[in-house]
């Protein structure tokens, strides 16, 4: 089964969502009957996770791939299998300058902000946490992108988990499982699953404390993202909220905690504490810095009137807050505009 660029980026965005090098390994001897060392080394889990797609994809084992979730991930399983359902999708390749800056077709945003709370939050050991609020339709979901490349930068560890797709069913035994994977927290020391959700969360965050110390120079990044969105649990909201104070009062190592996307912070005793950046819609000079950085950034040369013109094709009438159609429309013709401000300067 061949698989476009954009399939595989949204494969391996997913598989970083939840997999730890353990699950990797499990996951590739006894589904793809092969030792992970055989098909990667090192110890960049990204990486690894990168080097077994494409490995699956190129022996037609995707299939045997996405069983693994199905069993032990199931939300991610049925993700997973409705990405390579997809028949014809845009392509996006690796060869293409554009792929960076429309991951997963997001609508692009001015996100620099983001990149100066980050700098705060991750300085001084980087322990703390971060709330990025504002409507989905603003293009906050492509935060997570700039996250993963800072952390990168930094030498920071970052795992994203999103609960948006189905918040309602998500519990608080179950987010501890995937935090608990992710950071290798034995699961014996934890109470009993079936326990009150109280009584694990306090479990939880004294054995995440006790595996923390044990790693005192490891720096980490927790992104939960979906939380504000309808039907998630109050037991849920609590355990998070436990979660954050922990951070913010320093007592879990240099673990950093960013949510993109909360409810009211106004209850939580330590909000002054925390830091927030609230995602502005898009407007035109946001839609012109963009083409300016992604020309600079391409290395193609273009003058101003024509970075100038582009902006106001892709801004036609439109005004205010846009909803998520228009956020699709205009994501649409920035690609395009991209597109032709590179040919016209003959890269």
């Amino acid at each position: 089964m061949k698989l476009s660029g954009e399939q595989i980026s949204q494969i391996v965005r997913i598989a970083e969502e939840v997999l730890s090098l353990g699950d990797l390994e499990r996951l590739t001897r006894f589904n793809l009957s092969r030792k992970l060392e055989h098909i990667s080394i090192g110890n960049d889990l990204p990486a690894h996770i990168f080097a077994v797609v494409t490995w699956a994809e190129d022996r037609d084992k995707i299939e045997d791939f996405i069983s693994y979730f199905e069993k032990e991930f199931p939300p991610e399983g049925r993700r997973l299998r409705e990405i390579v359902a997809r028949r014809n999708p845009q392509p996006v390749t690796a060869n293409d300058p554009l792929a960076w800056y429309f991951p997963s077709r997001e609508p692009v945003v001015d996100r620099h902000t983001l990149d100066q709370k980050l700098q705060v939050l991750w300085q001084a050991g980087g322990a703390g946490v971060l709330v990025v609020a504002g409507p989905r339709e603003t293009g906050r979901s492509h935060s997570w992108w700039r996250i993963h490349a800072a952390a990168n930068q930094e030498g920071i560890c970052a795992r994203h988990i999103d609960i948006s797709k189905e918040p309602g069913e998500w519990t608080v035994s179950m987010l501890v499982e995937r935090i608990a994977r992710w950071l290798d927290v034995p699961l014996d020391d934890l109470a009993d699953f079936a326990a009150q959700d109280s009584r694990l969360s306090s479990s939880f965050l004294g054995a995440l404390d006790r595996r923390l110390a044990e790693q005192p120079h490891r720096r980490l990044c927790l992104v939960l993202d979906g939380f504000d969105r309808s039907g998630v649990g109050k037991e849920l909201c609590d355990f998070v909220e436990r979660l954050a104070g922990e951070v913010v009062s320093r007592n879990l190592g240099n673990l950093s905690l960013i949510m993109l996307g909360y409810g009211s912070l106004s209850g939580l005793t330590f909000s002054s504490n925390i830091l927030e950046e609230a995602v502005a819609p898009l407007c035109r000079q946001d839609v012109r810095d963009f083409f300016a950085d992604m020309t600079k950034a391409v290395g193609v040369k273009v003058t101003n009137d024509e970075v100038e013109a582009a902006a106001d094709a892709v801004m036609s009438g439109f005004s205010g807050q846009l909803s998520r159609p228009q956020m699709i429309e205009l994501n649409r013709r920035v690609k395009e505009q991209s597109q032709k401000l590179l040919k016209r300067s003959g890269s």
